[in-house]
């Protein structure tokens, strides 16, 4: 299999079952969507939550088979808690919405095989870029990972932990009824509400994240979600549908659209240029 090379690195947010606008989104960025290939200069993390929702799960699981099996590392996977959902016995929460078996079958054998992962990294000219389905709380940071200074330290220790399903990887906070919890693990913490504080009150990030799962920002609402304070905080970015938090040196990235039934109206993946995926390895 053919290294990784520096160039584009496509980060795309929650699909929920919307084909046709995740489709187009992979042509607009040169992708041949028939074939599952993608342009020599282009890498895609997709970081979790394909399915449920919108109106096509078991197609947006077919189309990733395909880029995972024709692109090789050139699509990195990571699982959201949707996906997750099909991964513990019983599931951890209802949801009205269930793939058939040959799909849930699918998102358990990515697992198994090590074609999905939990954390990516990103190198990038200027520091290292940490993606993950919800983002990386600062008691997690700390307590959980012992601190890392990179992005690509961070990652590894988050893929070792859930490889041997560390149940930490997947702790839950207020998403699942629990108190707020600054530890919330990487597919579960609620941006607004756990996320984001625990990073403010830390006062600096040691990297850039980015994160899909939830929102700061109501869309329709054009409202904070979570805590008001937050709301001078928030770079607001309404055509892409992506939330910028400064603190310190480092940047916070929210990049969930927002899909639902329907697609939400405007939207695009955030993409990275001189980059690299430098994890998962």
């Amino acid at each position: 299999m053919a290294a990784r090379q520096r160039g584009r690195v496509a980060v795309f947010g929650d699909i929920g079952g919307q084909l046709g606008e995740f489709s187009r989104a992979l042509t607009d960025l040169g992708a041949d969507v028939a074939a599952g290939l993608l342009p020599a200069d282009l890498t895609v993390i997709q970081l979790g939550d394909l399915v449920h929702r919108g109106p096509d799960s078991p197609g947006v699981l077919d189309l990733v088979a395909r880029f995972l099996s024709a692109s090789g590392d050139q699509w990195v996977q990571l699982t959201g808690n949707h996906e997750e959902q099909y991964l513990f016995v019983p599931p951890r929460f209802h949801w009205p919405e269930h793939l058939d078996e040959q799909h849930g079958d699918l998102i358990r054998w990515w697992w198994r095989s090590r074609q999905m992962a939990v954390a990516a990294a990103v190198d990038l000219p200027d520091g290292q870029v940490l993606v993950t389905h919800a983002g990386l709380t600062e008691g997690f940071w700390r307590k959980m990972l012992g601190a890392p200074e990179s992005a690509a330290e961070a990652a590894e220790r988050i893929n070792s932990m859930a490889s041997v399903f560390k149940r930490p990887v997947f702790r839950a906070g207020t998403m699942l009824g629990d108190p707020v919890d600054f530890t919330a693990g990487p597919v579960w913490a609620a941006s607004g509400l756990e996320l984001l504080p625990s990073w403010l009150i830390a006062g600096d990030l040691p990297f850039d994240l980015v994160h899909g799962h939830s929102s700061a920002w109501n869309w329709r609402r054009k409202q904070v979600m979570g805590d008001e304070a937050l709301r001078p905080h928030l770079q607001i970015d309404e055509q892409h549908r992506h939330v910028r938090v400064q603190i310190g040196d480092h940047t916070v990235t929210g990049i969930d659209p927002g899909h639902g039934a329907k697609a939400a109206p405007r939207w695009a993946p955030l993409v990275l240029t001189d980059a690299l995926v430098v994890q998962p390895a």
